[in-house]
């Protein structure tokens, strides 16, 4: 039998691995086996440069560079929990509080902590109870800190400070504001004995927020100052931009606009580096304000334009939106009228753009046959009552917000939309060929259609008000603010 050589196509023994159609799977063993096994330090680097991406707001990548570390870190039990920590964290970036939450959930158990180190164990703690806060749930948040502080605060093995600037945020969402300056003070004074950049700075910001909300707006900005030294040169997008809009609200209230936008500029060039465009919007639509303040009206109009179309891009429904439409509703001496909308079998909320503070919201009436006519909201028609956000405290109120400004005939069109033709005078026009066919047609309902003609029903229900008579039952629509 003759030997084929150097012709046809290449046995299996000569064919690259990713050319075969079918895996071997002693190759692939041999490629697995040939792979570098992460260590303990590698994957310690990792979580670092995970981190660094955290403080540039760049919470997308992290969470997909995080994704491969927590599997690879499946054998190493505390650096498993840490990615597991700052997993948390990019999703609280992010707004996904109860994602965030479950992210960590899994050690709530002490059993679960069991073969932990402390220090690691503090931190899975701490994340946990901020993940209950961001959740609304602030008391189980303040106990869950509180017991995490008992447990440490002798023993001396942990730093004390992310448990301390943990409490300090949480106190702050309830607006105990003196209590949460406390911790953030406490919080400064741990991280100053280890040199922590990151705790000392946001250890500035907790006090200067609390500051602001208490109305000390010059204490505030000192403080905001200071965290700004400390982050000096470091690639950290996502608290500068922070920092740098709260001392542009501070400036808002001691009436210094032009500070103000100096520092709004500054915020939006972080927070255009971040993946959070919300944050970007917030700045725009803040920034358009303070350049009405001083008569720069071209410019504002820029600026609200830019955040509108960043809000929609996130959420062309969320609350966002609402809240730029005011503002260019106001930069151009305007008022925005948005219908109400309708829920169908759903919530009766009244949802964005409606929501506005200076929108009028417009809700839907019944129909023209009940009694008495349009007296009633239509079942399909949003109404609220919503819940009422206070900007300056951060307190959400639920339930006692008047979403509806004015209503209108929604249910039965017919009687609110009269198309008769009219004469210069306003008369009624009635064609002879349409007499003539209404009585070839119909002469014993010739009397009906004529009054349909005519606009009966619309002069019977314009009456009152032509008369302006003592039985008139006139409904007064009020808003409240907010």
């Amino acid at each position: 039998m003759d030997k084929r050589v150097g012709h046809g196509p290449p046995g299996r023994d000569h064919q690259k691995p990713h050319e075969r159609g079918v895996v071997d799977l002693a190759d692939a063993r041999v490629r697995i086996r040939s792979r570098p096994k992460p260590s303990n330090e590698s994957l310690l680097h990792e979580l670092d440069e995970i981190r660094s991406l955290l403080d540039q707001g760049l919470s997308t990548e992290a969470k997909q560079r995080l994704a491969t570390l927590i599997s690879n870190a499946r054998n190493f039990q505390s650096v498993l929990a840490l990615a597991r920590c700052a997993l948390s964290t990019a999703l609280e970036q992010q707004g996904h509080y109860r994602d965030s939450l479950a992210a960590v959930s899994m050690y709530e158990s002490p059993e679960s902590r069991a073969k932990l180190d402390a220090q690691t164990v503090s931190y899975l703690r701490v994340q946990i109870g901020l993940g209950y806060n961001y959740n609304g749930d602030h008391p189980k948040a303040i106990a869950m800190l509180q017991a995490t502080l008992r447990d440490y605060a002798e023993t001396g093995s942990v730093n004390l400070g992310p448990i301390y600037g943990a409490l300090s945020r949480t106190y702050r969402s309830i607006s105990e504001y003196p209590i949460a300056r406390d911790f953030a003070q406490r919080a400064l004074e741990s991280f100053r004995q280890s040199g922590e950049w990151r705790g000392l700075a946001d250890s500035y910001f907790g006090m200067g927020l609390s500051d602001m909300y208490e109305g000390d707006y010059e204490s505030g900005l000192d403080n905001l100052e200071q965290a700004l030294k400390l982050i000096g040169d470091r690639p950290a997008a996502h608290l500068l931009g922070r920092i740098y809009a709260n001392m542009a609200g501070a400036c808002w209230f001691l009436k210094r606009p032009q500070e103000g936008i100096d520092h709004l500029k500054k915020a939006i060039t972080y927070y255009e580096r971040t993946d959070h465009k919300t944050n970007a919007a917030d700045g725009y639509n803040n920034l358009g304000i303070n350049l009405i303040l001083i008569g720069q009206w071209d410019r504002a109009q820029e600026a609200l334009e830019r955040a509108l179309s960043l809000a929609k891009e996130v959420d062309e429904r969320g609350a966002k939106v609402p809240m730029i439409l005011d503002s260019l509703a106001f930069a151009n001496h305007q008022t925005v009228c948005v219908a109400a909308g309708n829920h169908g079998s759903g919530t009766a909320l009244v949802t964005g753009p409606a929501t506005g503070f200076n929108v009028m919201a417009v809700g839907a009436l019944g129909t023209d046959l009940s009694d008495p006519r349009y007296g009633y909201v239509a079942s399909f028609s949003n109404t609220g009552p919503n819940d009422f956000y206070n900007p300056q405290t951060g307190v959400t109120t639920h339930g006692v917000r008047a979403a509806v400004s004015i209503a209108a005939p929604g249910t039965d069109l017919i009687l609110p939309a009269y198309v008769g033709a009219t004469g210069a005078n306003g008369d009624t026009m009635v064609g002879e060929m349409r007499l003539r066919s209404l009585i070839a047609q119909s002469p014993d309902a010739l009397v009906t259609e004529l009054d349909s003609l005519l606009g009966t029903a619309w002069d019977e229900a314009l009456e009152p008000y032509r008369t302006g008579c003592d039985g008139l039952q006139a409904s007064w629509l009020s808003r409240g603010w907010g």
